[in-house]
């Protein structure tokens, strides 16, 4: 195993429980983010007491290698493996119906 630096993702964030089984069994080492809760402090003026943003932890090659096959099994499961935070997206405006039209 391996010490990497990772960073600390916060919120609420929804794994699939078929998915976290197999994680906790078959390759409990394949970090790529860190769970931090759902909310995260700031602390103007004293970052000290602030939530951390990143944390060393062991990675397995091993554990990658068996995530990636788990996944390629698993392809309903593609975008775990992807990682990838969605920007926060507002609908578009739309022009209230109905009222002010002539």
């Amino acid at each position: 195993m391996k010490k990497e630096q990772l960073r600390i993702s916060y919120g609420l964030i929804g794994i699939p429980e078929k998915f976290r089984e197999a994680q906790l069994s078959e390759f409990p080492f394949a970090h790529r983010a860190i769970w931090g809760g759902c909310e995260q402090m700031t602390f103007v003026g004293d970052p000290g007491r602030s939530s951390p943003e990143s944390a060393e932890v062991y990675v397995c090659p091993q554990c990658d290698a068996a995530k990636e096959r788990w996944l390629r099994w698993n392809p309903n499961f593609r975008s775990i493996k992807e990682n990838k935070k969605e920007p926060n997206q507002s609908p578009e405006p739309t022009a209230p119906s109905g009222r002010g039209s002539s």
